[in-house]
């Protein structure tokens, strides 16, 4: 599971200064990796070997790279966290069964997605996300990174939509995991007044189920 794995934020460090060298298309020596960050070389190594115990990295002459496909892996079960049920609210009644029918194709098109065009455009987009996460305090975890992941599908999944440079799978697949994370609904505060107005406001989502009820 995503929450038993990189949790220290010194293992995220690590892999941050490894996704660094990584987008420049380099593998970087563990003294590499040192200059990088604020840790020793002793802790370097000990988070390294850790990393690989994990599957996470791993390390050839002495060089370290990230097993990419592992890190897909573990978003596609961060992911699947989103694609249960919402359960039925009759403010928006409309809005959550729509929502429910998108997960319930999402979850059962996962694989395929993660197997696509679609999921290379995840890795580099969680490999970007790591690279970055040294530099970003609120990132402590891998599961803080998919999260961060997770901002960027649903703005992919939006300007999906009137893209003239993807195609179409694609654009399906994107737009499916933009709607299936978003959980706007279920965390509209009940607050009078409220309800009814998310019932008459066009949502991302909105905008994005709409569009795929016209490619489904």
């Amino acid at each position: 599971m995503v929450t038993d794995v990189i949790e220290g934020k010194n293992q995220l460090k690590v892999l941050s200064s490894i996704a660094s060298f990584q987008l420049k298309d380099e593998a970087p020596r563990q003294a590499d990796i040192t200059d990088t960050i604020t840790l020793t070389k002793g802790a370097v190594s000990n988070n390294c070997k850790k990393l690989e115990k994990q599957d996470i990295i791993t390390e050839r002459k002495s060089k370290y790279e990230i097993r990419e496909e592992k890190l897909l892996k573990l978003y596609k079960e961060h992911l699947d966290n989103y694609l249960t049920r919402s359960k039925s609210r009759k403010d928006i009644e409309d809005k959550i069964k729509a929502l429910n029918e998108i997960r319930t194709k999402t979850k059962s098109n996962l694989e395929q997605i993660t197997n696509s065009e679609t999921g290379e455009m995840l890795k580099e987009l969680i490999i970007n996300v790591l690279s970055r996460s040294n530099k970003d305090g609120n990132l402590n975890t891998l599961k803080d990174v998919f999260h961060r992941v997770d901002q960027s599908v649903v703005k992919l999944g939006e300007i999906s939509i009137k893209s003239e440079n993807l195609n179409e799978e694609t654009k399906e697949n994107l737009m499916l995991l933009a709607a299936s994370i978003d959980k706007t609904y279920e965390t509209i505060p009940k607050i009078n007044g409220i309800k009814e107005e998310i019932s008459k406001v066009e949502t991302n989502t909105d905008k994005i189920t709409k569009k795929l009820n016209e490619v489904l």
